[in-house]
Formats: structure tokens, C-alpha cells, sequence
């Protein structure tokens, strides 16, 4: 695992991305991030999971995505690599699943039935 570092402004933990000199965590530091870095922030540090190996090389390509720099043919292998990493860093957390359009739906046809059966 990478070594964790002290951010200089709130003393959190926090480990660097690979060539990165960084003395701030991502919360402490101008924000850079793009948006496909940003999101890959977001769901790896609501587990806690941004502080593990697989989960710096996730926003270390996260952050080749945003760069613009790299041809179709690279990001499609970069995307099917963040992917690998962001499954890896993530590997045994329970993770909720948001509920969809048919969940709602059902939902309100049981608690329309329950209301039913209570008045019957």
C-alpha cells in the first residue's frame, strides 16, 4: 500500500498519487480535479476507499480520462482499466444501491394494498 502522508492544512491522512508531491488532501487542495476524477473521488472516499493502492491508481486514471490528451483508441483502454480499479478498490464493501423507477413504483403499489387490506 502507498505510504499515507499528513495533510498540511486539516492533519488528515491522505496518500499521494504516484509523481505527485501533493501536501494538501483533495478536501484542502484547489480543486483540479475533472469530472470524471471528481466522481471516482466521490464514490472510492464514501468507503474509504481512496486511501488504498487500487483506489489512487482509480484516480490516477480518472485523471489521464480528464487530461484530454489521449486518443480514442487510449481511452478506451484507460477506461476499461479504471474500471478494473475502481471493482478492486471497492472488492467486499456492501455498496447501496439507489432505488429505481420500478422500486418506486412497487413500493407505492404495497403500501396502496396495505392501506386496502387495513380499511377491509
Amino acid at each position: 500500500m502507498a505510504k499515507a502522508i499528513e495533510c498540511k492544512k486539516c492533519e488528515r491522512a491522505f496518500v499521494p498519487l504516484v509523481g505527485e508531491h501533493a501536501t494538501l488532501c483533495k478536501e484542502c487542495a484547489p480543486d483540479k480535479r475533472g469530472p470524471i476524477e471528481t466522481q471516482v473521488y466521490a464514490d472510492l472516499s464514501k468507503y474509504g476507499r481512496d486511501l488504498t493502492t487500487d483506489g489512487a491508481m482509480a484516480l490516477r486514471l480518472a485523471r489521464e480520462m480528464d487530461s484530454g490528451e489521449a486518443t480514442s483508441s487510449a481511452l478506451a483502454t484507460v477506461s476499461k482499466q479504471l474500471r478494473a480499479c475502481i471493482d478492486a478498490a471497492l472488492e467486499g464493501v456492501v455498496r447501496e444501491r439507489q432505488p429505481t423507477a420500478i422500486d418506486r413504483i412497487r413500493a407505492a403499489r404495497a403500501e396502496r394494498n396495505s392501506s386496502h387490506q387495513d380499511t377491509a
